[in-house]
């Protein structure tokens, strides 16, 4: 995998719930937000990417909807600061819930 200059931040957790640290990239240039599933040594599953928002700035971690699992919200610098939540789904698959749209910040 290249990285490239726009490549804004970089966490690690087990997304797919197998004990294995996988990691998850921000791209602020080509707005994706890409899992990569630990294979348990040291190589990574072909990456999974979603789309992160306008000139992604910031990336956090943390169970929002309760289900255990840690869900990726993105933080978008374009305009007027936009929230996405990408909710994990397990086993890596991750998706934008279609009824909770992004919110702008105050």
């Amino acid at each position: 995998m290249q990285l490239k200059t726009s490549l804004r931040d970089i966490d690690v957790t087990d997304v797919n719930g197998d004990g294995l640290a996988d990691v998850i990239l921000g791209d602020s240039d080509n707005r994706w937000v890409c899992i990569l599933l630990s294979e348990g040594d040291g190589s990574f599953a072909p990456r999974q990417c979603f789309e992160g928002g306008s000139e992604l700035s910031d990336i956090a971690l943390g169970d929002a909807n309760g289900d255990g699992r840690p869900d990726i919200l993105t933080v978008s610098s374009f305009r007027d600061h936009v929230f996405h939540l990408l909710l994990n789904k397990g086993h890596g698959r991750t998706t934008l819930p279609p009824t909770a749209p992004s919110r702008r910040a105050p």
